[in-house]
C-alpha cells in the first residue's frame, strides 16, 4: 500500500496522491483528499524501526537507506536520533512495518485482492511502511492508543485519510489514522491474526536516548 508523493519512481508511474495498492491505483487523487476517510483497516501486525537518513553525496552515489528493528542496531552503526542544534537531521528516525487489513469501502469496484470475507465485507492485507511526517501522524498514533488501553492493536478499527501536512519547509502528502470506536466482529479479528505476531520489545537503550522523550522501542501486542 503506497501513498504516492511528488518524487521517486513510483511518481513517473502514477499520479501524486494517488493510493495504490497491489499496483494498482485504488483510490485517485482527488478522492484522496480534505481528510475524507477512504476506507477502514485493523491493524495485523505493527513493528516499530529505524530508518537511516542518507546525505545528498550518499544517495547521488547510489547508497540504500539502511533500516534496523531496534534503537541500538541504528547507534551501533553511527550515528543518532536526536537533531542537531542548527537543525541537522539526525542519521536515525523512528518508522514502522505494519500489516493491514483494509476492508473494501461501499461502492468499491470489484477487487481480486480482497479475497476475504466477513460479514458480507471483503478484506484484503496489505503491507504499509510509515517514516518521518507518516511515522508522526499516522503510526504514534495507533501505537499511542495500543498503548494507553493496554489492549491489541488487532482490536481497534482505525480510517485512513490522506492530507497535506508540514514537514520542514515542505507541504507533503500524509497518510492520517483515526480511530473508529467500533468493536472488530470475531470473524474480522480470526482474519488479522493470522498476519498478527508480537512485534517489538522493550529496549534499555531506547528508553534512556528516545526521540523527543519517547521510548525508542515499543511493543504492541497483537491477538
Amino acid at each position: 500500500l503506497r501513498l504516492i508523493q511528488g518524487s521517486g519512481v513510483m511518481s513517473r508511474r502514477f499520479s501524486v496522491g494517488s493510493v495504490v495498492y497491489n499496483d494498482e491505483v485504488l483510490f485517485q487523487p482527488h478522492e484522496a483528499s480534505m481528510k475524507k476517510p477512504l476506507f477502514r483497516f485493523v491493524v495485523a501486525s505493527f513493528r516499530k524501526q529505524f530508518r537511516e537518513h542518507l546525505n545528498a553525496e550518499e544517495s547521488a552515489s547510489g547508497m540504500q537507506p539502511r533500516t534496523v528493528n531496534t534503537l541500538r542496531e541504528a547507534l551501533s552503526l553511527g550515528g543518532g536520533v536526536e537533531w542537531g542544534p542548527n537543525k541537522q537531521k539526525p542519521r536515525w528516525s523512528e518508522s514502522a512495518k505494519m500489516i493491514l487489513l483494509l476492508e473494501a469501502p461501499e461502492g468499491m469496484k470489484e477487487n481480486p485482492a480482497f479475497f476475504f470475507s466477513a460479514n458480507d465485507t471483503r478484506y484484503a492485507p496489505a503491507v504499509f511502511y510509515a517514516s518521518n511526517s507518516a511515522y508522526r501522524n499516522f503510526a504514534r498514533q495507533i501505537i499511542s492508543r495500543a498503548m494507553i488501553t493496554q489492549r491489541p492493536v488487532n482490536t481497534f478499527f482505525w480510517t485512513f485519510a490522506v492530507d497535506k501536512v508540514n514537514s520542514g519547509n515542505y507541504s507533503v502528502l500524509c497518510p492520517l489514522a483515526k480511530l473508529v470506536p467500533a468493536p472488530v466482529p470475531a470473524d474480522v479479528l480470526d482474519i488479522a491474526t493470522k498476519f498478527g505476531g508480537v512485534v517489538a520489545a522493550d529496549d534499555a537503550v531506547a528508553v534512556e536516548h528516545g526521540a523527543q522523550g519517547e521510548p525508542g522501542e515499543t511493543e504492541a501486542r497483537v491477538g
